[in-house]
């Protein structure tokens, strides 16, 4: 009834939904995956991803020097951009000991350059991978991983799942990141 009284309204709000839908908004919404995110002891789902520069590289790859520390993240996520700074401190102390660490972006509307400008104003080193979207618009590698950013696991040299942090609070997220490397032999 009340879209009766107000047929104009009614045509444009369809065909804003319709252009929305067109114009690719329909990604962003989407549905957790089933189960969570991955636990501790979970193998980690493989994949292979570019860098921004467009070199395809693998978590079997990063794996064969040792493990991983692999982080989602997007550009909208306050959490996600004071993370970075200690993944890279962690990235600079550990990497002689063997430990990779890459940062996997999945915003759907983060362009390669407004990920440049970040790293390059963060002063980041370690790699950053860029999700690929499928034909549906769905992210190819994110959904196998977890449903919220930023995410970070920590996996073992034989691919398991060694510590798994969602989020990253002000005063928890530096010091569940220690404990986690610790835990794994990274002092």
């Amino acid at each position: 009834m009340f879209l009766d009284l107000f047929p104009r309204f009614a045509t444009r709000a369809a065909a804003a939904l319709c252009a929305l839908l067109l114009l690719g908004a329909a990604p962003a919404i989407r549905a957790a995956p089933p189960g969570g995110m991955l636990k501790v002891g979970d193998r980690a789902p493989e994949f292979t991803l570019k860098t921004l520069d467009g070199v395809p590289v693998s978590l079997a790859a990063l794996l064969r020097r040792g493990p991983v520390l692999l982080n989602f993240y997007s550009l909208d996520c306050k959490f996600c951009g004071d993370e970075l700074p200690h993944l890279q401190e962690t990235f600079v102390r550990y990497r002689k000991a063997g430990l990779s660490v890459a940062s996997v972006n999945v915003g759907y509307e983060d362009t390669t350059e407004g990920i440049r400008r970040l790293w390059n104003a963060k002063g980041l080193t370690f790699p950053c991978l860029k999700d690929e979207r499928k034909p549906d618009g769905s992210l190819r590698v994110f959904p196998a991983w977890g449903q919220g950013y930023p995410t970070t696991y920590l996996i073992g040299k034989d691919g398991r799942i060694r510590a798994a942090m969602a989020g990253f609070p002000d005063a928890e997220g530096p010091r569940k990141l220690s404990e986690a490397l610790a835990a794994a032999g990274f002092r």
